[in-house]
């Protein structure tokens, strides 16, 4: 494995560790790139609830901080992630 892929994969299992909550029950470590795609894959197609309209102080805080005042982010950041993994896999 070239040093660009142990790295790929180690930021992947950072990633797999930050998106786990305590409502998922721990799932152990990634053991493959494969194995880190189909627990991170789990874990982004999980169910979220966001609220229908974000309240005026927290659209406020979302531009402020993140820029995130339309409530989107969050699926920006999973389209991003998944291109990311489709990007690495064509390339390995």
């Amino acid at each position: 494995m070239t040093d660009k892929k142990r790295e790929a994969v180690r930021i992947g299992q950072r990633a797999a560790e930050l998106l786990a909550t305590p409502a998922t029950p721990p799932q152990g470590e990634s053991t493959s790139p494969e194995e880190l795609v189909r627990m991170a894959s789990l874990r982004l197609e999980g169910p979220s609830a966001p609220p229908a309209e974000l309240s005026s102080a927290a659209s406020q805080a979302l531009t402020y901080w993140v820029g995130n005042d339309d409530g989107q982010a969050g699926k920006r950041v999973l389209e991003a992630v998944r291109a990311e993994i489709v990007r690495w896999d064509r390339g390995r």
